[in-house]
């Protein structure tokens, strides 16, 4: 059972509107990707704390995660060379 003195919180899927959190408890803010147990879509979970805790989950775009990959890698290729130079 969850302490009533905690940030927990249950969540829905936005689309098939089955549970994705049955006890999750965050104490900061945060932002993450995950899928749902059930219709296996992406989702982006958003946590912001306040006095009344805000939970927002929306679909994740395809286009979006592949552009972020892409950033992802070509900021890993250019530090390469300074890490190596450091070492």
């Amino acid at each position: 059972m969850a302490d009533t003195n905690t940030n927990c919180i249950v969540g829905s899927c936005p689309l098939c509107t089955n549970p994705l959190f049955k006890e999750a408890c965050f104490t900061a803010v945060s932002s993450f990707i995950t899928r749902c147990p059930h219709c296996q879509e992406q989702l982006k979970v958003e946590v912001e704390i306040e006095l009344r805790q805000k939970f927002k989950i929306t679909p994740v775009e395809p286009d979006r995660i592949a552009s972020t990959l892409f950033v992802l890698l070509l900021v890993a290729n250019c530090l390469m060379p300074v890490l190596n130079a450091v070492s």
